[in-house]
Parts: structure tokens; sequence; C-alpha cells
């Protein structure tokens, strides 16, 4: 039992890895943020996230509000759904894994979304 979920756990921790490495690092989401979301998320929605960021080199970027409203309902939501599940596990004495995984991913990805928005209008300001 032990052994299945280390291996389990192993092995994901390496396709997180290899995600993050090989599609992050070109990416303006970078090799942390998809490496962190990777184990938070499962791997293929993580792809998804990574693949929808831009590339490095693409600089044309206009800051708008869109990102910032989305950071903040991803946040809310995911705090609402932990705190659900954190309400509804002292009945069951439990907290679903996966449930708790998604919801702490998508409060990680509202903060990635919050900090890439603040970042950008950052240096946009800065080269006016």
């Amino acid at each position: 039992m032990k052994s299945d979920i280390i291996t389990q756990v192993i092995f994901l921790g390496i396709l997180n890895f290899l995600i993050a490495y090989f599609l992050g690092n070109k990416r303006q989401i970078g090799f942390w943020w998809s490496f962190i979301l990777g184990f938070f998320l499962m791997p293929i929605i993580s792809i998804f996230v990574v693949l929808s960021s831009k590339k490095n080199s693409e600089n044309h970027y206009e800051p708008t509000k869109s990102n910032e409203n989305w950071a903040w309902i991803l946040i809310v939501l995911g705090s609402m759904s932990l705190a659900g599940q954190y309400i509804s596990s002292q009945e069951k004495d439990s907290i679903s894994y996966s449930g708790k995984n998604l919801a702490i991913g998508f409060i990680l990805l509202g903060f990635y979304l919050y900090y890439l928005e603040k970042r950008k209008r950052g240096l946009k300001s800065n080269k006016n």
C-alpha cells in the first residue's frame, strides 16, 4: 500500500519535472510555477496551463484587467472549495485528496495570474 503511493508520487514528480523543464522553461510561466502547479493539478491540466502561457520570445504584452479578474475568481473559488471540503470532512473524518489538490491548484493558479499581471504592469510602467 505505502510502496504504491510512494511509486505514484515519484512517477508524478518525474513527470512534473519533465513538463516543467521541457515546456515551462521556454514560456513565461517558468520552471517553478509549472512544477508546483503540476503537483496540485493533474499533469494533463498542467500541460494545458503551461502551453497556454506565452513563449519568452513574445514581448508584445498589453496588460488587461481580465487576468487580474480571473486571478481573484480562481482564488475565491479555490478557497471556497477548500473551506467546504474542510467543513464536510468534519462529518466524514477525511478530505478528498483529489478535491483538495484541485482547490489548492486553483488558488495557486490564481496567485500566478495575479503575480504575472502585476509584474507585467510594473514592466510596462518602467518603460514609459
